[in-house]
């Protein structure tokens, strides 16, 4: 098959509201409530809010501002060095009392740490900092060996609160350390952990208590003691196993086994940024197994039940669920570029159009608001969780661009131009939205891949940064709209499009990202 050359195409812009302008304007208003010493938002009590960091991840590698990524990653870094991440186990508590990440509310919940998976992995990615790979396989290790259930759902929450035989409560007592004991565990390498966790007056917390929070950088702390940090990351290692071991002959914080659907798409999700990140297979298997058991245990026909053990008559279904796990599915198809997992996402789209839709072009909470104690028919701000409509906006971009349909990509615009009066007025309060919208006011590309290596060049492409771009490729020929017409038996060829308008094809990576540039 001879290809035939096309011209280098100008990428488009879409005919929207949001301008280079106004987003520029907008950015900067949400940029002003940042800590910059302490990163995240406000000068008080601090949540991750991912959300707002991975806007700002975006729109700083979007426009290169350099005291926006200088911003993003002094967040995120603070957010693995504070005491809001258990470094004994892994998995992130759910926010902090003070602003500088330290004093954690002690509560693990499903949705941040999911959230923080994906977050983390896109950072990954866009710096290449080893310490977000290992907070990558944290989360991870903390969700298979503390909340998952023996189906591979994820349960909810873990408590705050240790709960102890005579009745009595106490918040934090399982992740917080006294001098004495620590002193007897670590012995020797008492004085140097004690420096690096900050056993004094700087993590100390209440009651003689110390709550872990380092302030050296792990490469300073290396050669401050000789070694090199290969070295020190073994040694570390090793004492927080020890620790580890300790710890878990406490009286452990109390588990909610409650399945929730959407929290377990949110996992999905993040299980597949971290696989896209990392490439590494037990990430995909995760994801993988997560949705067998929300097939054969929470979903029924077009039915999703919002919990487990909930019935499936006469149920009221929930739009979080549906955005949420539609994302999934989308996300199941970037690992995999298998069609059946975009065949799924469009058949729960449809049905979300039927049962959710509401005139004004977003979905309503749920199928049955009677039943509810809320009276909010549409809920469209962003905070700890994206909305499900924001998600469900860029559900319906992404699948218009791999379908090319039209009616989907009207639906999303629609969308987003109703959001952008919200967003004027309140723009902290709807960071995903925000995020969104730049798919609209700046190129958005297709990379179309095609060809017997096709997969493997898909996930090798996968490990790049690359927020505003969708990939689809299949080894074989292939009916899906960016796909079809463009296999080649004899070699892979790689098309960077902009609606389907491609430039020349490419055989490898490195092109292909250039004709991005």
């Amino acid at each position: 098959m001879e290809l035939k050359k096309e011209s280098l195409i100008k990428p488009i812009t879409k005919e929207t509201n949001y301008t280079s302008d106004l987003q520029n304007n907008l950015a900067n208003k949400a940029f002003n409530f940042t800590d910059k010493i302490n990163g995240g938002i406000g000068l008080g009590q601090k949540f991750p809010l991912p959300s707002f960091i991975n806007f700002f991840l975006r729109y700083s590698k979007l426009t290169e501002n350099k005291e926006m990524k200088s911003f993003v990653k002094n967040t995120l870094m603070k957010i693995s060095r504070g005491g809001i991440n258990d470094r004994v186990e892994g998995g992130f508590h759910r926010y902090t009392v003070d602003n500088k990440w330290h004093i954690p509310h002690f509560e693990k919940m499903l949705y941040d740490n999911s959230q923080l998976l994906s977050v983390f992995s896109k950072a990954y990615m866009a710096f290449n900092e080893p310490r977000f790979r290992e907070e990558i396989y944290n989360i991870y290790e903390f969700l298979e060996l503390k909340m998952t259930s023996k189906n591979n759902l994820i349960f909810s929450s873990i408590s705050a609160d240790t709960n102890y035989q005579d009745g009595t409560k106490e918040e934090g007592d399982f992740y917080i350390w006294k001098k004495e004991e620590l002193k007897e565990i670590l012995k020797e390498d008492y004085n140097w952990v004690s420096k690096y966790y900050n056993i004094n007056e700087t993590g100390y917390w209440e009651r003689e208590s110390y709550v872990f929070y380092q302030t050296i950088s792990d490469n300073q702390f290396a050669s401050d003691m000789g070694l090199e940090i290969n070295q020190f990351k073994k040694k570390l290692e090793s004492i927080n196993k020890k620790l580890f071991n300790y710890r878990e002959k406490r009286v452990q914080p109390i588990i909610d086994t409650k399945i929730v659907f959407s929290w377990n798409a949110l996992a999905i999700r993040g299980f597949i940024d971290a696989y896209k990140a990392t490439g590494d297979n037990k990430f995909l298997n995760k994801a993988i197994a997560i949705n067998k058991g929300l097939e054969e245990k929470m979903i029924q026909g077009n039915k999703i039940a919002h919990t487990n053990g909930q019935s499936f008559d006469n149920q009221v279904l929930f739009f979080e669920d549906y955005s949420y796990y539609i994302d999934a599915l989308i996300g199941l198809y970037e690992a995999t570029y298998e069609i059946d997992w975009i065949k799924k996402a469009v058949a729960f789209t449809k049905f979300s159009n039927l049962e959710f839709q509401q005139d004004n072009s977003f979905y309503k909470f749920s199928s049955n608001q009677e039943l509810l104690y809320s009276d909010i028919l549409i809920h469209l701000e962003d905070g700890v969780t994206p909305s499900a409509n924001s998600v469900m906006n860029y559900n319906l971009f992404r699948l218009s661009h791999y379908l090319g349909d039209k009616d989907f990509s009207i639906h999303a615009e629609k969308m987003i131009n109703n959001i952008i009066t919200n967003l004027e007025s309140r723009v902290t309060d709807h960071m995903f939205w925000f995020w969104a919208s730049l798919n609209y006011s700046d190129s958005f590309f297709e990379l179309a891949i095609s060809g017997p290596d096709a997969k493997r060049k898909g996930k090798e492409l996968s490990l790049e940064y690359l927020p505003n771009a969708i990939i689809a490729a299949y080894d074989e020929p292939s009916d899906l709209y960016l796909l079809k017409d463009r296999f080649v038996k004899e070699v892979t060829y790689i098309y960077v499009c902009v609606d389907n308008t491609c430039k020349f094809p490419v055989t490898n990576i490195k092109e292909a990202l250039k004709l991005m540039d």
